[in-house]
């Protein structure tokens, strides 16, 4: 489990960006144990389920290697000189937290059937039809 002592060479100026981090791990492998369970073996198939904990885990591991860049850059400059990538790290987990939250979400309640009745429909018929005229 991600806690917060795994996070003690992270600026203290930066706990909220660690906190991020540590959540959505959490969240993570919650929801990736809850589709272990329903899905067994059968996950290999799941593309969209494999998508979202490939997307979160990108995300997450972007997030800490930016902690980690912006620690080096305070511990070099002090807050003041790096003010830009604190601003460019706060801006960039903002953004990635948005990503997390649908991902995670995604997992219990999501378009994934419907999206594939559509696409095999759409393959059955040759392609979509659009009617232009």
């Amino acid at each position: 489990m991600l806690t917060r002592d795994r996070f003690l060479r992270a600026h203290p100026s930066l706990t909220r960006e660690c906190s991020v981090v540590i959540t959505y791990s959490q969240h993570l492998a919650k929801s990736v144990d809850k589709v272990l369970r329903r899905h067994g073996k059968n996950i290999a198939e799941m593309q969209y389920t494999q998508k979202r904990v490939a997307d979160i885990a990108i995300d997450l591991y972007a997030i800490t290697s930016c902690i980690s860049r912006t620690t080096r850059a305070i511990e070099k400059r002090g807050e003041e000189g790096s003010r830009r990538e604190i601003d460019l790290l706060t801006m960039f987990t903002r953004a990635a937290e948005k990503r997390l939250a649908e991902n995670v979400a995604a997992f219990d309640e999501n378009d994934d059937e419907l999206r594939k009745a559509i696409a095999h429909k759409a393959c059955a018929d040759g392609g979509y039809p659009l009617d232009i005229f």
